[in-house]
């Protein structure tokens, strides 16, 4: 019908966004076919073939994309990030390893801004949970790990779970909507609202194997509608004949809007007005250097090449002066008063340029000297 049509097309289109929707998108149709399946048995038939025509237009939609990258990579290929994810959270390392693009001096190919467009090629240590048993207790710690990371987004978007951090009315109803009055499995399938638990199981379980931080709460905003979906769906049944508790827990959602702070300039407003300035100057070229700019990690450096459509040459880790010399670049950038910033208004081989700019700045750009021999 229609709706499996429906649901086909947008997993595809999700697929095309986020590589990840693939395998949560397969898995996801298939248990919500066996629901349907066991709720409606003598509708088995209608069930399956529905399921074929999602599937069915899903691969039709994905389909090009996965032969362009399988060409590109000269193998079956559906995504390269996550491998990558996996790479990086590797044994000895309890927080993810730096990525080569942003640790290492390199000079994009021509037509591109940074190798971070492709970064499957980098020199990323890829391993196997199965190649010894360290490995795979690794695996597992990291599994456990990120469980508890995504058990608390479930807590995000919630008054209590603002507060507290750790749970909330989203983890509560989360918890709540598993369990189902006897006989527990057909009420269960009855009741298809409590199916909205299957897409959240399946999306919070892709990432266990790779890595999930606090910071990472954007992959998983599809939670907040399928949490409204089974709060609804207690409310109807469980507290229609409590109303005050309801109103206890509309407010208890609300809380976060009254709490929340105004939004701030970020890194990437910052950017742009500084790639604004530097081309009213004239001072337009490749650019070497993070320039860390907030605590999430924003490469201030990255975002002003990008504004300004020029190369990004990646950044050192240690010796980064030496390192930016003979990266390629014209300029770096450097916080004001920041260690970097004294380092380069000392040394002969980098000139400061930020006056040439116009008003105050919270930066330091610098153009890097071309020595003579």
């Amino acid at each position: 019908g229609s709706r499996a049509l429906g649901s086909g097309a947008t997993w595809g289109v999700a697929y095309l966004a986020k590589a990840v929707a693939l395998p949560v998108g397969l898995v996801v149709s298939v248990l919500l076919a066996l629901c349907w399946r066991f709720c409606q048995a003598e509708n088995r038939i209608v069930a399956w073939r529905q399921l074929g025509q999602a599937l069915g237009l899903f691969i039709l939609v994905a389909l090009p994309w996965m032969v362009v990258l399988s060409m590109k990579y000269d193998k079956p290929t559906i995504s390269t990030s996550g491998a990558i994810a996996h790479a990086i959270v590797g044994p000895g390392n309890d927080r993810p390893a730096p990525h080569p693009f942003g640790s290492t001096i390199y000079q994009p190919e021509s037509g591109r801004l940074t190798v971070w467009e492709d970064a499957s090629r980098m020199d990323y240590e890829f391993w196997s949970p199965f190649a010894s048993g360290e490995n795979l207790s690794h695996q597992l710690s990291l599994i456990g790990r990120n469980t508890k990371t995504v058990f608390q987004f479930l807590a995000a978007f919630d008054g209590v779970g603002f507060l507290l951090g750790w749970i909330g009315i989203g983890t509560l109803i989360f918890i709540s909507s598993m369990v189902a009055k006897n006989p527990c499995s057909k009420n269960w399938l009855a009741d298809r609202w409590r199916w909205s638990l299957l897409p959240m199981i399946c999306l919070g379980g892709v990432y266990l194997p790779v890595y999930v931080m606090p910071v990472d709460q954007r992959y998983f905003y599809l939670f907040l509608p399928l949490l409204l979906i089974l709060a609804l769906g207690q409310a109807r049944t469980i507290l229609t004949k409590r109303k005050p508790i309801i109103f206890v827990c509309v407010f208890l959602f609300l809380i976060p809007l009254a709490l929340r702070k105004p939004v701030q300039s970020g890194a990437g407003m910052i950017a742009q007005d500084l790639a604004k300035r530097m081309e009213k100057a004239g001072a337009v070229g490749p650019i070497v250097g993070s320039t860390f700019f907030s605590a999430e990690g924003h490469r201030l450096g990255l975002y002003v090449a990008w504004s300004l459509g020029q190369p990004w040459h990646g950044d050192a880790l240690t010796s980064q002066l030496d390192a930016y010399r003979g990266s390629g670049a014209k300029y770096t950038i450097a916080i004001s008063g920041s260690l970097l910033a004294n380092q380069l208004d000392a040394s002969p081989d980098f000139r400061n340029v930020s006056d040439s700019l116009g008003g105050q700045l919270p930066l330091k750009v610098y153009e890097i000297l071309t020595r003579q021999p």
